[in-house]
């Protein structure tokens, strides 16, 4: 599953040489996964994208919250 013990949602990326949904930028690009839901983006897509959920989920820190680890695939 996506989620973890803390109830927080994980965004699995993996390279892609396909071009972004977004912009069209050409690879390499992110093929991403959250739940059932999948695509690929550009970083910069990928990022704002990131933004507008964590907005609408109203979370308020742009940065990891206090005592957070950095784990792989971090964006």
């Amino acid at each position: 599953m996506d989620i973890d013990e803390l109830g927080r949602l994980h965004l699995k990326t993996q390279p892609s040489m396909l071009a972004c949904e977004e912009c069209g930028r050409p690879g390499p690009n992110k093929a991403w996964q959250l739940l059932d839901e999948n695509g690929v983006l550009c970083t910069r897509c990928l990022s704002e994208w990131i933004a507008e959920v964590n907005e609408m989920l109203g979370a308020k820190e742009s940065n990891p919250a206090r005592g957070y680890e950095a784990q792989p695939g971090d964006i």
